[in-house]
């Protein structure tokens, strides 16, 4: 999902949600998600997570209890995620 080039990581995460969605039902299941859904006081200045967990949470709102699209984040550092998740 990360790109070198701005604004592509966030982008290939509302597709990936936007493509659960349409394939609905099914279970999208995200290994070490810490990567992406790191505490927001974790980050450097210029640091993507912000912006990736943003679009994450963003998107995952988007989610209707009742379209079929269960989320599942995997990690061995539960105390890195942000509390939003």
């Amino acid at each position: 999902m990360m790109s070198k080039w701005y604004g592509e990581s966030e982008g290939k995460i509302a597709e990936l949600l936007k493509t659960a969605r349409e394939r609905a039902p099914c279970i999208l299941f995200m290994d070490e998600i810490d990567a992406i859904a790191k505490r927001r006081d974790m980050y450097a200045a210029d640091d993507v997570t912000p912006r990736l967990l943003s679009i994450l949470l963003s998107e995952m709102d988007g989610i209707d209890k009742s379209a079929g699209v269960i989320v599942v984040g995997s990690t061995n550092k539960p105390d890195l995620i942000d509390q939003a998740m």
